[in-house]
């Protein structure tokens, strides 16, 4: 074990995270990966739908066909598959899914096939701390009982570091910087 110093820029840590988003999306062609936000698709809060007033164009790739068909924009088509997409991005956002993602290896190496920056946001488990609570009283045997607000989707948390080290050791797109957004989340912005 060894200690790793990391820079992470502080800039949209209490900003809502599309200040951090628009600068980097607007007027370019984007292709938004889990866009459908399953299973709590709300058309109101969806950022697909955000986005998309402020893209050239916005395509989605999600394997939820369901919750896609809410979602059509004017400025960009849907995907089920990566086989489909043909398009080639400016930019590829990756928010809040590579905690989802069962196989992130495989993940990665889909997304690097497109050339453009990658952006990846994931809740932060620092930042995560304060929605984590301890409850009265313990089961025989544990110390702690926690409640932890998660989305029942998830497979792990992402810290600074874990997140770039998981680019470093399976993107090709190694030049990465981090930003902390919205009190939540962690992003990176990797390029070539």
């Amino acid at each position: 074990m060894s200690n790793f110093k990391l820079w992470v820029d502080k800039t949209f840590r209490d900003k809502p995270r599309l200040d951090f988003l628009l600068p980097l999306v607007k007027d370019k062609k984007v292709l938004h990966v889990g866009f459908v936000d399953y299973p709590k698709t709300r058309p109101e809060k969806n950022l697909h739908l955000m986005l998309s007033q402020y893209c050239n164009l916005l395509d989605g790739i999600d394997s939820n066909t369901e919750g896609a068909e809410l979602l059509q924009i004017p400025n960009g088509k849907i995907y089920n598959e990566w086989s489909q997409i043909q398009n080639i991005y400016d930019i590829i956002l990756v928010p809040e899914v590579i905690e989802h993602v069962g196989d992130v290896q495989k993940f990665i190496e889909t997304i690097d096939q497109y050339d453009g920056t990658t952006i990846f946001t994931a809740p932060d488990a620092y930042l995560m701390h304060d929605r984590m609570k301890e409850e009265e009283g313990s089961k025989k045997g544990y110390h702690w009982n926690w409640v932890e607000h998660n989305h029942t989707d998830h497979n792990c948390w992402y810290t600074p570091f874990t997140l770039y080290n998981t680019i470093q050791k399976y993107s090709i797109k190694k030049n990465c910087k981090l930003y902390w957004l919205a009190n939540h989340s962690i992003a990176a912005v990797c390029n070539k």
